[in-house]
């Protein structure tokens, strides 16, 4: 019985048997999350790693209505969002963002210097 938070166990409704959970609002000054696996996605910045052409990226988005390899609304109603996952997939794209930017940057100055 947890006896320090005893309106955990009745008010929210906990079919997954979370060891915490609210069915509700709940504010935090600030939430710190111990994760076992690396969030960081710095492969994204390995040679190796090849970027989706803008092309393809623009058909996948106009055929599926998300981004590659991040869950759709359905999904994401369907099944919830496991954030510290969500976290490093979003930090991913933001990293494979500025790549792009910078094939760009280095494209517009070619044609600045032609």
């Amino acid at each position: 019985m947890n006896f320090l938070f005893p309106w955990v166990l009745w008010l929210n409704n906990n079919p997954k048997g979370y060891r915490f959970s609210v069915n509700g609002t709940m504010g935090a000054k600030d939430v710190y999350f111990e994760v076992d696996e690396t969030l960081c996605p710095d492969y994204v910045f390995e040679p190796e790693h090849r970027l989706i052409p803008l092309s393809d990226m623009e058909w996948y988005i106009n055929k599926n209505k998300h981004l590659p390899d991040i869950p759709n609304a359905n999904e994401v109603k369907e099944n919830g969002i496991d954030v510290a996952k969500m976290n490093k997939l979003l930090l991913q794209k933001v990293e494979e963002l500025t790549l792009y930017i910078i094939k760009q940057q280095e494209q517009i100055d070619q044609l600045k210097n032609k």
